[in-house]
């Protein structure tokens, strides 16, 4: 955690659970850091082995790697309503019409 036996010594239990709490975050952070590293990582290589066997695929451009944000297209309502009749289908769910 990084703390001297002085500092240690001169903090009250509440001080001390803070500083424990902001640790573990901090750990929690650098996990899922690692993680998804590693998901991209093994994402890469499958893309890689992908486009060496299959001529019609391409590996992904490091642009689009680094700069996933692009704008996000706009649904209309009707793709909307598509959307969840398709996730309400998938979970088994009932559709109920409203008339409105």
């Amino acid at each position: 955690m990084g703390m001297t036996f002085d500092t240690f010594m001169n903090m009250s239990p509440w001080e001390f659970r803070i500083k424990l709490d902001a640790h573990i975050k901090e750990l929690k952070v650098k996990n899922n850091s690692i993680i998804v590293q590693s998901w991209l990582t093994t994402y890469l290589i499958r893309c890689s082995i992908v486009s060496a066997f299959n001529k019609e695929a391409k590996f992904p451009e490091l642009s689009k790697l680094l700069n996933p944000d692009e704008p996000k297209k706009e649904q209309t309502p009707e793709q909307m309503e598509e959307a969840m009749r398709s996730i309400c289908i998938a979970f088994g769910g009932q559709i109920i019409e409203v008339e409105g």
